[in-house]
């Protein structure tokens, strides 16, 4: 069997699932947690790198938009420098 054959099952089985049925069971998370647990460090730390990187990734655009207003609105150079510090 190939593997976009069994792909392709896959989907199939997923879309065609009952609505309130469940993905997978209690017994099944808590295998995965148990195979999770040695590497709780470094998950954790992905996690949160992750949200960080979000957070600038929204932040940068945000405090570009005040540079331009700052420059607009004729304000002094220290502002404008401090906004792109931060950038």
């Amino acid at each position: 069997m190939s593997m976009e054959r069994v792909a392709w099952g896959s989907l199939y089985n997923i879309t065609r699932a009952k609505s309130g049925s469940q993905p997978f069971s209690k017994a099944t998370l808590k295998r995965v947690l148990a195979f999770a647990r040695p590497y709780r460090g470094k998950l954790l730390a992905f996690v949160l790198l992750s949200v960080a990187m979000a957070f600038l990734a929204v932040a940068t655009p945000v405090l570009a938009g005040q540079v331009v207003d700052t420059i607009v609105a004729k304000a002094g150079i220290d502002e404008v420098i401090r906004l792109a510090v931060l950038i």
